[in-house]
């Protein structure tokens, strides 16, 4: 429990957590699974309501970022936006978002999938005085991106609270199958493409016609793995680009006009013509 009372910590008979750091704006533990299959740093937020005493929970973040190695989420009440779409009922001016903002860009984190309400916190009030935000966030750094890139917050529906619950739901992560070799079209538009592909192919190989031609296929496969990985970026970036049109344009068909995601989505289709 924090020393204010504002958080508290209870864990499942599953689960070992030691608890690292307590301050008052969060709790900061490592967390362990009985199987060993879930192992991260976990901090628990609750931040203050003005801004100015948020400051501190910046610079304890910042430097508790140091001392992380592994995968980091933290998760909780940040009483703050993000970007100034977080809020609905009532106008965001960009210095409101400045320091949260600030802090995610240089500890490098990023949101989780999320599912359920975006918008975390409703003051409950009747139609023309009532406001919702986005102030209960569940992030992650990188090393958490790559272990447990799977893992979804699913914002519960808030009952009789003015809050969203905030559920991440772990499920281990299965390869069922080996991931496949993959030749990216834009791949073979590459400068080194040519040079490669004729190294190979005009080497001499003993067998069958047959069996020379799979032996080809099976060196190039390897030759050209490092140009695969380089170019396998594009794919990614296709990717992250159709997932955020996707949610740009769900946002649209409740915001039609609104300018700022209208050009957001042509900039993510320049992006998506340019991958693609």
């Amino acid at each position: 429990m924090a020393p204010n009372g504002r958080i508290w910590l209870f864990w499942k008979p599953y689960l070992q957590v030691q608890v690292l750091l307590i301050q008052e704006q969060f709790i900061h533990c490592k967390v362990d699974s009985t199987t060993g299959a879930f192992s991260p740093f976990v901090t628990i937020v609750y931040a203050k309501n003005e801004a100015q005493e948020r400051h501190s929970l910046w610079n304890d973040l910042a430097q508790l970022e140091s001392t992380i190695h592994g995968a980091w989420l933290i998760s909780g009440d940040f009483n703050t936006l993000l970007s100034t779409e977080d809020r609905m009922g009532s106008p965001v001016t960009n210095a409101e978002t400045t320091d949260f903002r600030d802090c995610v860009d240089a500890l490098q984190l990023t949101s989780l999938r999320a599912k359920g309400w975006h918008f975390t916190f409703c003051n409950k009030q009747q139609l023309e005085d009532r406001v919702y935000s986005k102030i209960d966030w569940a992030l992650g750094n990188l090393q958490w991106l790559q272990a447990y890139g799977h893992v979804e917050a699913d914002f519960l529906n808030p009952g009789a609270s003015d809050h969203s619950l905030i559920y991440p739901e772990y499920k281990p992560h299965v390869n069922i199958h080996t991931k496949p070799f993959k030749l990216f079209k834009t791949m073979m538009e590459h400068a080194d493409f040519r040079s490669i592909l004729e190294s190979v192919w005009l080497k001499n190989y003993n067998g069958t016609r047959l069996f020379q031609l799979w032996q080809k296929l099976k060196d190039l496969k390897i030759a050209l793995k490092g140009l695969n990985t380089h170019m396998a970026s594009y794919s990614k970036k296709l990717q992250q680009s159709r997932q955020s049109l996707d949610v740009i344009q769900s946002q649209l068909a409740n915001l039609p006009m609104q300018q700022s995601l209208i050009g957001e989505e042509n900039n993510l289709l320049g992006d998506i013509h340019k991958w693609g």
